[in-house]
């Protein structure tokens, strides 16, 4: 393609060897004998005598000239005849007709002024003096229209000459090319705007030919190819491809063809051998060429990969892979991440003070010693730094960083080739540090923000491994106190069923401590509120339930605990309390040190023993060399310790019920004999006073009669007071119902005395529980002998109601009354109400002076209580 108006290296008058010349192509003579002016040109300054000689032209000539005219008149393309200043000598219609001016306006214009855009004067004078000289040219030239358009041409101009070699005028031929050259503006705008576009795509964009050889590429290809953009021209694709994979092209470019756009992945070289993973989008544009669009897909595909390791190791944390074999793993994923990395995660020792490595696969096991030498604080290296403030500690240059100020743990770091170490403290759900994870270098960098995110998630990782096993421990921790728990309260009741006695009984339980906890000795102590001293309850040491050491400070000086401040805390807090070493524990005494010393003991647990929520005492459990104290094996010591104080409780509880069912004893005897020998004797002495009545009046048949009812009242008596020392049921109630006891009773008690009795059921007979029956039956005994003994009455009444939902036994007399708030229970009235009160009744008394007294026992019915 030719530039915008410059011309074509010029004909010589016999024209260039296979181009016809402009002369050739219309037919127009560029030297004649006789030379002539054939197209409307002005006079030139000629002879007369040439005028003469135009106007005989000979018949060929004439012949010549028609055709011309003719040629000029119908020709497409713009002919027109310059002088040699460049004024318009003649132009056809054409030129005319695009112009926009008139032929008058354009014969004698000046060309140059009138018609060439400004950019192309100089070009065409220059054009003109190359004709003066006999030149022959080619160009390309723009005119500016009439009505301010632009017209394009391909052009060329020849000069006529004279017999003698003198120039005569110039003859142009101009060709309109305004589409062509629009299209190939809009084509160029095109090219432009694509190259634009490619070269501000991020993604790799080549053109190739069929034979793969690159024609274009963009500037992110230049940099994907590893290699300058100028240099990417005649670069051959398929060196980008593995050996082994070159012959894809070929296959991509088939499928191609067929019209499809081919998408698919592929392994990139680079210039330097670096292997680049992309995706490629291949389509065939104009041309026979190729498009290729090459995306760069490490991210993705480093996404993908630690998406997998992700899951991956979440189900090893799922399925109880060992922490260990889980973090091992992390590291080797992040390494594979990011080249050159090496990774480690470190554990926060129990002690708070140093780290412990658990994973570190590529790290040299030297650096891993020192690593765990060094104690976390605010310079100490990266990781240590990192677990002391909890949060990320980057740093960039190990050798300069004032963190790594510790001269034996930097030079290790050196010597191993670290230059960089990036931090991230691993922090529990509740903020605790847990350890920390590390990245090392061998060289000095900083991360970027895909760095970061990538220690965040490993991080994060490394959290969720670490509280799924410490769960999984505790969970496992929980289980051993249960079954110690269920163990320990198996034997327990395996001790109370075959051991009774409540000192052997407590004796088993501290030993059954100190053997699930290992310990030298378990002793119990209970705190005397009285003295505030301390009492020994109970010794074990092995099976030996009975040992006591007079030499212990406690024993020796009870209130000498006051000095022990850890005991004291423990009295009032309610919390165990674990001694690590004796010999440097500041809350131990001084006595108590010296004593636990002498007897080996290098650590103890404290276990408060609780009633109600009140310390009571504690458990003391004492040992040897050991490792620390776990906090499931505390929870374990508590449980059991909730278990001795329990059996003690249960004695505690035993003797109470013992002794309460002791006075319940009393209490019940004392009622019956109440009951049975007091009411008799009673019964005998109404008797035996209407006896001496009848004497008194000579009636001996009368006072036979009534000297045997006071021998039959009196073994009746005797009989009822041997039952009731065996809890045998009353003997009246072994012939019928309670109502007819109480009415034999009633009546055998007043027989022969002046006392009207009266009998009154109301409702259907219920069938009573035993022990109802028998407490109605003393309730109506009681009531008869009370009102025999004080009362004098007339008359006594006693009624027995059964209605939907209670009975009631109401006994009534006329006799002299009392005042009911005035007068003390005695025993007889006691027994009655707490015989009510057993039955869930009510005892109802209501008196007067001199009118009598009315005792009313109303019992709901219950489940025993039936129809």
């Amino acid at each position: 393609m030719l530039r915008k108006w410059e011309p074509i290296t010029p004909l010589s008058r016999e024209g260039n060897k296979g181009d016809a010349t402009a002369s050739e192509r219309y037919s127009f003579p560029m030297r004649t004998s006789a030379p002539t002016q054939p197209f409307h040109t002005e006079p030139s300054s000629n002879s007369n005598s040439e005028i003469r000689n135009q106007q005989m032209p000979c018949s060929a000539a004439a012949a010549d000239e028609s055709a011309a005219k003719h040629l000029f008149k119908l020709s497409r393309d713009v002919i027109l005849s310059l002088d040699r200043i460049g004024k318009i000598l003649c132009i056809n219609h054409r030129g005319v007709e695009l112009s926009g001016y008139s032929e008058s306006e354009l014969r004698g214009a000046n060309i140059f002024e009138l018609l060439l855009v400004p950019e192309d004067r100089e070009f065409a004078r220059e054009m003109l003096a190359d004709l003066l000289k006999g030149e022959t040219r080619e160009y390309q030239v723009r005119w500016r229209t009439k009505d301010d358009g632009i017209v394009h041409f391909d052009g060329a101009s020849v000069p006529r000459l004279s017999e003698s070699g003198e120039f005569l005028s110039t003859l142009c031929t101009l060709r309109d090319i305004t589409e062509r050259k629009s299209a190939e503006e809009r084509l160029r705008k095109s090219e432009e705007k694509y190259r634009d576009l490619i070269e501000i795509s991020p993604d790799a964009i080549y053109v190739v030919d069929a034979d793969g050889i690159c024609f274009l590429g963009n500037r992110a290809g230049a940099e994907l190819a590893g290699i300058p953009q100028d240099q990417l021209v005649g670069t051959p694709v398929t060196d980008t491809y593995l050996p082994e994979e070159r012959h894809l092209f070929r296959e991509k470019l088939e499928k191609i063809r067929m019209g499809r756009i081919v998408r698919f992945e592929r392994k990139f070289v680079r210039k330097n051998g670096e292997i680049v993973p992309v995706e490629v989008s291949v389509s065939a544009i104009r041309g026979g060429y190729f498009q290729a669009v090459l995306r760069d897909i490490t991210k993705r595909k480093q996404s993908e990969a630690l998406l997998a390791g992700e899951k991956q190791l979440l189900e090893m944390v799922a399925t109880g892979v060992p922490l260990k074999e889980i973090l091992n793993a992390l590291c080797l994923i992040i390494q594979e991440q990011r080249s050159g990395t090496l990774a480690s995660v470190l554990l926060l020792n129990p002690d708070g003070v140093h780290l412990d490595s658990i994973a570190g696969p590529s790290l040299p096991s030297e650096w891993i010693q020192q690593m765990e030498k060094l104690p976390i604080g605010p310079c100490a290296g990266s990781c240590g730094t990192a677990a002391y403030r909890g949060t990320r500690v980057i740093v960039e240059n190990i050798a300069t960083d004032p963190l790594w100020d510790v001269p034996e743990h930097r030079a290790s770091a050196l010597k191993h080739g670290f230059q960089a170490s990036w931090s991230n403290p691993v922090l529990s759900s509740k903020g605790k540090v847990l350890g920390t994870f590390c990245m090392y270098y061998r060289q000095a960098r900083i991360p970027n923000s895909d760095d970061i995110e990538l220690l965040e998630l490993a991080t994060h990782v490394v959290r969720v491994a670490i509280e799924r096993d410490r769960a999984e421990e505790a969970l496992r921790a929980s289980e051993r106190v249960a079954r110690g728990q269920v163990e320990a309260l198996t034997y327990s009741l395996d001790v109370l069923a075959t051991a009774p006695a409540p000192d052997k009984f407590l004796g088993e339980m501290l030993s059954t401590i100190g053997r699930m906890l290992g310990a030298q000795s378990v002793i119990l102590w209970l705190l005397n509120d009285s003295n505030d001293s301390l009492v020994l309850r109970a010794w074990a040491e092995g099976t030996n339930f009975a040992k006591a050491d007079p030499e212990h400070p406690f024993i020796k000086n009870p209130p000498s605990w006051k000095e022990d401040p850890a005991l004291r805390e423990l009295l009032f807090s309610g919390a165990p309390v674990a001694c690590e070493d004796v010999e440097n524990d500041p809350y131990t005494s001084i006595e108590l040190r010296q004593y636990l010393k002498s007897r080996g003991t290098k650590k103890f647990l404290r276990i408060p023993t609780l009633v109600g929520g009140r310390v009571k005492g504690f458990i003391g459990i004492r040992h040897g060399e050991r490792p620390p104290y776990r906090p499931e094996e505390i929870e374990l010591a508590q449980a059991l310790a909730h278990q001795a104080m329990l059996a003690i409780q249960l004695n505690e509880f035993a003797e109470q019920s013992r002794q309460a069912a002791v006075l319940e004893e009393r209490n019940r005897l004392a009622r019956d004999i109440h009951d049975t020998l007091a009411q008799g004797f009673t019964g005998v002495i109404v008797q035996l006073e209407a006896l001496e009545d009848a004497i008194a009046c000579c009636r001996r048949k009368e006072a036979n009669q009534h000297l045997r009812s006071a021998g039959e009242l009196a073994r009746q008596s005797l009989n009822e007071a041997r039952r009731s020392v065996h809890a045998l049921r009353p003997q009246a109630l072994q012939r019928g119902n309670f109502w007819e006891a109480l009415k034999g009773i009633v009546k055998n008690t007043t027989a022969g005395t002046a006392l009207h009795t009266t009998f009154n059921l109301r409702g259907k007979l219920r069938n009573l529980p035993q022990y109802w029956q028998e407490n109605l039956l003393h309730i109506g005994q009681e009531a008869l002998t009370n009102s025999l003994k004080y009362a004098h009455p007339r008359n006594f009444e006693t009624r027995l109601i059964f209605n939907t939902k209670e009975l009631r036994l109401e006994l009534r007399d006329d006799g002299d009354g009392f005042k009911v708030k005035a007068r003390r229970d005695g025993f007889g009235l006691a027994g009655m109400r707490e015989r009510v009160q057993q039955m869930g009744g009510n005892l109802t008394i209501s008196s007067a002076r001199g009118k009598g007294t009315k005792i009313a026992v109303t019992v709901p019915y219950n489940l025993e209580s039936t129809l």
